[in-house]
Order: C-alpha cells, then structure tokens, then sequence
C-alpha cells in the first residue's frame, strides 16, 4: 500500500506535505479506509500512479487527461489560492530581472515535462 504528494513536494515544503498526509491518513482510518503511515517519494510517478496497491497520490490535470483516466479515480481537485477560478489553468513566464526583454525573439525556455501545462 503506498500514498503520494508528489506535486510540488520539495525539501521546503516536506513538513507541509507530511502534515497534509497525517490528516488525510486519520480522516481515511475514521471511515475505516486502511492508509501506509508514510508517504512514498522518491519513486516514478507514472508507476506509482498505476499501482493496484496505490491509496491516494497528486498528479497535473494533462497527465491525468492523457494517461490515467480510466484507470484511476479522481477524488479531488485542490486550490491553491490562485487568482484564476478553480479547474482553470494559471501559468506565468518570467524573464530574469537584469535582462528584460520587449519580446523573445531567439529566447530558450525551460519547462519541466513534456506531459505538462507549466
């Protein structure tokens, strides 16, 4: 049995996201739904999205609309506060500071998987 916050868990955020699970895990054990007392990290998310023993995880809505509907259940869709309304996508492009440009012209961007929005 494993369980997942791989969405933005980094370092920084570790102690938010272990908080997240204990309260999701003691919510899961009130309705008598048996949940691993740790998360899983570490571990590649398609595979871990697609384990039969798989109690909860966090994925981007692209992966979910590409490749796991169908074989998972979505039970949730978080807010992070973000100034757009909920199910909609918020993404920004920043340039640093000491070399604005008018446009991008011969720019390289960066991005963090070909699966995903941002």
């Amino acid at each position: 049995m494993i369980a997942s916050l791989p969405m933005y868990d980094r370092p920084e955020t570790a102690a938010a996201n272990n908080r997240l699970w204990s309260l999701i895990r003691q919510a899961l054990g009130d309705y008598g739904i048996a949940a691993p007392q740790e998360l899983t990290r570490g571990a590649d998310v398609g595979q871990t999205w697609m384990r039969p023993d798989l109690t909860l995880s966090q994925t981007c809505g692209l992966p979910y609309r590409t490749a796991l509907h169908g074989h998972v259940t979505l039970v949730a869709t978080p807010s992070y506060a973000l100034p757009c309304d909920p199910g909609h996508y918020f993404s920004v492009m920043v340039a640093h500071r000491a070399n604005p440009r008018a446009g991008f012209d011969d720019a390289t961007l960066a991005y963090n998987d070909g699966r995903s929005q941002s």
